[in-house]
């Protein structure tokens, strides 16, 4: 399923030098973080079936009815650095379960970068201010007010024909940890 960015917002911002290797890094965010970092902690913020919102609609191209949608902070030493929000159609989610059920011991990371079936078929990156619906997702204390925040967004595979995505939103306290 494709995603269609705004072009608006794609091209009017440059990320900061410090972003850009997170931004288009290709494997695992926490990998990355833990290798920069040390000790990297996931907090299971939420993880429930949802109506297939106008977001899910017109970006991910979603057509069915729900999703179940799973959020995340990740954090080092107690600074959170993103928020991910992984949205995963009800086809894929029905047609994988023992799969998804993973979740409850592993991170997704764990399950997209080191299984085999898992494939990465797009990744963008794009900033969003408060005229975006992304910018609200994360707690107003986890952003502290800042105007502008770097996205993350990744289109994978499972088995070549069941698609789900992950939206990582970067966090002021990346940058402080890095």
């Amino acid at each position: 399923m494709p995603f269609e960015i705004s072009p608006a917002l794609t091209r009017s911002f440059k990320p900061p030098d410090a972003l850009l290797p997170w931004l288009t890094h290709a494997e695992e965010l926490s990998a990355k973080l833990r290798q920069t970092a040390g000790q990297v902690a996931l907090h299971v913020l939420k993880q429930d079936w949802v109506p297939t919102g106008w977001w899910e609609r017109s970006v991910l191209g979603l057509t069915l009815a729900t999703v179940v949608q799973r959020e995340v902070i990740v954090s080092v030493a107690e600074t959170p650095c993103w928020y991910g929000r992984t949205v995963i159609p009800e086809m894929t989610w029905l047609n994988n379960q023992s799969f998804f059920a993973r979740l409850r011991q592993e991170s997704l990371g764990a399950l997209v970068f080191y299984t085999d079936e898992v494939v990465r078929v797009r990744t963008e990156y794009y900033a969003v201010n408060s005229s975006c619906m992304e910018y609200y997702w994360p707690d107003r204390g986890l952003t502290q007010n800042e105007s502008l925040l770097w996205i993350r967004l990744s289109e994978f595979s499972l088995s070549e024909k069941y698609p789900f995505h992950l939206i990582e939103i970067l966090l002021p306290g990346l940058l402080r940890v890095i």
